[in-house]
């Protein structure tokens, strides 16, 4: 996830593999969706990770 935008509610996706994946802006919509999706073997969804500037600067004092 490298951008926000909030007129259209698009979220810019990346991935490390950037030679293979091209940057893809998605609605916000279907990333929900994509992440609630279950994974037949671990029987569990994607889900998410929230990164703030709280626990960076909790890092940083580790």
């Amino acid at each position: 996830m490298a951008a926000y935008h909030h007129k259209s509610d698009h979220f810019l996706i990346l991935d490390v593999s950037r030679y293979k994946y091209s940057p893809v802006w998605v609605k916000a919509d279907k990333l929900w969706e994509s992440m609630l999706t279950i994974d037949s073997v671990s029987n569990t969804t994607s889900g998410f990770a929230i990164v703030t500037k709280v626990f960076s600067e909790f890092l940083k004092d580790s």
